[in-house]
């Protein structure tokens, strides 16, 4: 800057104590003691900061380069020195009603085939889900027992039968969300966190069931024909929530309706009576018993004030003359009609 060469300061590093480097996680941690003669001014705290940052980057620059782009970069190693966690751990999953089940008859679940192949139509199908190999309502022919009812519609059966299985299926997954939300709210201290403003009672056995109730109505709702073409299981409970469609009346209507309508509302305007406010009259009424034992009068209005102060500065006005002007006048007139007359 001031015309004097800068000095450069030496990329090799010599370490009293061979420090603890991770290049999996960029981590030096200097091990060098400080002397006790030393003060830790800023400056030393940087030297060193800059001795160990320059011993770092020689390490790195020590792995095997790759040119990418233009440019050098290396790959670093695996980490070695585990870094505390900035987090708790989470907590394990709470087991579903299946897996706790499965747990203590010991049924270990068996690993099953993503495709299975369809010996119908010779192509391979998912074994479940969309398009399965296992989706019995597309067969085209159904062979009918000897003891059922030969009438029967067996296609409509099994399309019922699987709708039913998906509703239940479904119904199951929320009542695991709502057991697994039961068990959080007793661990954690202070109220649930998923508790809603629902009108819920305290209980939790009745909290869970209203919320698996609110769950299942949201969720049947949640569609794009708004729950019109949802199956139902057996049993259940319509949704009392439902919404209230509007109702407009007629454009054309008959006249003798349109009157009798208008004179109910007519009608019931008239026998309406004007509603009082019991804080505001309670307010104002001490005021007014006050000024009636003063005065022995109800207080007055302002409208009433303000005519009283118009007619005492009419009279005021008057008392400057005006009342000999008035009687003039009146007289002038009065001969004047003399003269038409005695004319007459």
């Amino acid at each position: 800057m001031n015309g004097q060469p800068v000095i450069r300061k030496p990329t090799s590093v010599n370490k009293l104590v061979e420090p603890t480097v991770c290049l999996g996680n960029l981590l030096l941690i200097d091990h060098d003691p400080f002397s006790e003669e030393a003060q830790h001014s800023n400056e030393d705290l940087l030297a060193r900061a800059r001795d160990s940052t320059q011993y770092l980057f020689n390490r790195i620059w020590e792995l095997n380069k790759e040119h990418v782009d233009e440019a050098v970069v290396v790959t670093l190693p695996d980490k070695t020195y585990r870094i505390p966690r900035e987090k708790p751990i989470p907590t394990p999953r709470e087991p579903t009603k299946w897996e706790a089940y499965a747990k203590q008859k010991g049924i270990v679940k068996q690993k099953k085939d993503k495709k299975v192949y369809d010996e119908a139509t010779g192509e391979w199908k998912p074994t479940w889900g969309y398009r399965s190999g296992k989706d019995n309502t597309k067969d085209w022919l159904i062979e009918v027992p000897g003891h059922k009812d030969p009438n029967a519609d067996y296609f409509e059966e099994r399309i019922k039968a699987k709708k039913e299985r998906v509703a239940k299926n479904e119904t199951q997954r929320l009542k695991n969300i709502a057991r697994h939300n039961a068990v959080a709210s007793k661990k954690t201290k202070g109220p649930p966190v998923d508790k809603t403003a629902l009108g819920v009672g305290v209980d939790a056995m009745q909290r869970n069931k209203n919320e698996l109730r609110e769950a299942v109505d949201r969720a049947k709702v949640a569609t794009a024909s708004v729950g019109k073409f949802q199956d139902k299981i057996q049993g259940e409970k319509p949704n009392v929530k439902k919404g209230i469609k509007r109702k407009f009346e007629p454009n054309i209507a008959v006249m003798a309706g349109e009157k009798e309508r208008n004179k109910s509302i007519l009608e019931r305007l008239a026998a309406k009576k004007p509603k009082l406010n019991a804080e505001k009259l309670a307010a104002v009424a001490p005021k007014e018993a006050i000024e009636r034992k003063k005065t022995k009068e109800p207080p007055r209005m302002k409208s009433r004030i303000h005519k009283q102060q118009f007619y005492d500065r009419n009279i005021k006005h008057n008392k400057g003359g005006g009342g000999d002007k008035r009687k003039g006048a009146n007289a002038k007139k009065a001969k004047g009609g003399g003269k038409g007359k005695a004319g007459k």
